[in-house]
């Protein structure tokens, strides 16, 4: 009877709790989340234009269409809905009223319009954000939102792949997580070495080409300016010369120099350095005598060029007697010869001097050294002056070398000799090297790849290697052991005669044995006339016995 009547108690209780209404509660703060390309490190803003208040009818914590919600125009916006001849036709005895009916009635297309031009009203009269916010990456997220319709904005310059806008109309909070996405786009640059790498190596004295890549941006909303600025900067390092064969493009169209984009050198610290490059594109055009390029100018004068199209701009460089060599051991030094690019970019439709730029992108150059430790077979080895070789590339060319100051200890001992790839312009240059007392000899500045090691000369009184050493560098692995993959420049591999083996490459020489000189009785003759002695011993022993076994007879 009881267990009857205790679930009687439940069945009555659950079905209490399902017919109970849902109150309602008061609409809470919510989040505002943006992502976009290329933002990070850039600032994101909000402008509440309208305040919310009301209940959360259905209870799933954000604004719909099922809830009482009610907007009031905030004060700072008062002025562009009242200049608005259309908001005043609108129905309402308050702006604040005529306000929420004219916003209630746009289109997608027209609401995209009104965005726009509520981001221009905020610039002219410098009205202050609700809230402000740096990327982290590509995406900010500003919590704490109270309830409103807001007007967000990305930093200058981004504009929207579709809505061609980076201003936005929403609700906070909206969604079914309370916040809301929204996509920007900033005019990017990417840079590339070789064959469409981030990283290669090459030998000193090695051309490389560098490719930058971006696209030429959406500018609505832009029209009205003189001149729109897209400017590509690139930097090199110290180990990297400037040699020209500079080609821009457009799509398959090649630019014409002076007149579809100019190229200048240098910065403000750097006066016409060409470790320093920019390239702007664009028609060359003079405003308040200085001269400056127009990309609208250059886009709209031609049916060749259309927003959207790739651009590139490549150029060559060669490593030199500067660069950086991965393996010196300097924790303080660059390992790799580095190439950052960045692009410049107009980021305010009212001002041609206001300008933005891309995050930076870049490309690392390395190249390598080797170690050639000589030294004899004994257990404890003795290092080998008098040693000379010479060094092949891939195609059986011997290398040239250029003699760098000897390395050192702190107390200036000599550790070993140094020599780096010869580059034009280098005199006194040498094609073999002599190991000294220390038996090692660097040779800086190699590419990845196979190199072949004569001894031309072994030291004095020491074998001669049987054959050539072959030394192969190669890029190490970034993958796994299953699906390896070998653009690891900052980490390669050394074998020596196919073994693996590190970047000091030892070379061992065997002690050379006396042999006899011609004329000399030799060691046949040696063992011949022992022989004889032996033999001569035996039978005068022999004799002698005989004879006194004859007296004994007797």
């Amino acid at each position: 009877m009881k267990k009857r009547l205790l679930a009687i108690l439940t069945v009555i209780v659950f079905v209490l709790t399902m017919s109970l209404p849902v109150f309602a509660a008061p609409i809470s703060d919510g989040s505002l989340t943006v992502t976009g390309n290329d933002l990070d490190g850039k600032s994101v803003y909000a402008y509440k234009v309208f305040s919310a208040s009301g209940e959360d009818t259905d209870g799933d914590g954000v604004i719909s269409e099922d809830d009482a919600v009610t907007y009031t125009l905030v004060n700072a916006w008062e002025g562009f809905f009242q200049a608005n001849t259309v908001v005043q036709e609108q129905e309402g005895t308050t702006l604040s009223e005529k306000a929420v009916n004219y916003v209630k009635s746009r289109t997608d297309t027209q609401l995209i319009e009104l965005a726009r031009a509520l981001k221009e009203y905020a610039q002219d009269n410098t009205i202050p954000a609700d809230f402000q916010q740096t990327a982290d990456g590509n995406s900010v997220t500003i919590e704490d939102v109270a309830p409103g319709y807001y007007l967000v904005i990305p930093e200058k310059g981004s504009t929207s792949e579709t809505r061609h806008t980076d201003a936005t109309l929403l609700n906070v909070p909206s969604g079914a997580s309370a916040s809301w996405a929204i996509k920007s786009v900033y005019p990017t640059v990417e840079k590339t070495i070789g064959d469409d790498e981030t990283a290669a190596s090459s030998s000193i004295g090695d051309t490389v080409e560098f490719t930058l890549t971006s696209m030429v941006p959406d500018y609505s909303g832009y029209e009205d300016l003189e001149y729109y600025t897209f400017r590509f900067n690139d930097i090199m390092s110290s180990g990297l010369t400037y040699d020209d064969h500079l080609v821009v493009k457009i799509g398959t169209h090649e630019l014409t120099a002076d007149e579809d984009y100019t190229v200048t050198f240098g910065d403000a610290e750097h006066q016409n350095d060409q470790h320093y490059v920019h390239v702007s594109i664009g028609k060359s055009k003079t405003v308040e005598g200085n001269t400056v390029t127009d990309l609208k100018e250059l886009i709209e004068s031609s049916d060749n060029y259309n927003i959207g199209d790739t651009v590139t701009v490549t150029y060559q460089a060669v490593l030199n007697e500067n660069a950086f060599i991965q393996n010196d051991g300097d924790e303080n030094t660059l390992t790799y010869n580095n190439n950052t690019a960045t692009l410049t970019y107009s980021n305010d439709p009212d001002d041609e001097t206001s300008v933005g730029t891309s995050t930076p992108t870049e490309t690392k150059t390395y190249t390598y050294e080797i170690t050639i430790d000589k030294h004899d077979d004994s257990q404890q080895p003795i290092q080998l002056p008098g040693a000379t070789f010479r060094l092949k590339d891939e195609d059986d060319n011997v290398i040239s070398l250029f003699a760098l100051d000897p390395i050192t200890d702190d107390e200036q001992n000599v550790l070993a000799d140094c020599y780096r790839v010869a580059v034009d312009g280098d005199t006194q240059t040498v094609t073999t090297v002599t190991t000294e007392a220390t038996g090692k000899i660097v040779i800086k500045g190699l590419a990845a790849g196979t190199y072949t090691l004569e001894e031309t000369n072994p030291p004095s009184g020491y074998t001669q290697l049987a054959g050539p050493v072959t030394i192969t560098i190669a890029p190490g692995n970034s993958g796994t052991a299953q699906e390896p993959v070998y653009d690891d420049y900052e980490h390669p591999t050394f074998t020596v005669n196919g073994e693996p083996d590190d970047d000091v490459i030892g070379i061992v020489n065997t002690k050379g044995a006396m042999l006899p000189t011609t004329g000399g009785i030799g060691t046949i003759g040696l063992t011949a006339a022992g022989v004889a002695i032996v033999i001569f011993g035996i039978v005068i022993t022999s004799r002698r016995k005989k004879s006194k076994d004859s007296e004994k007879a007797e």
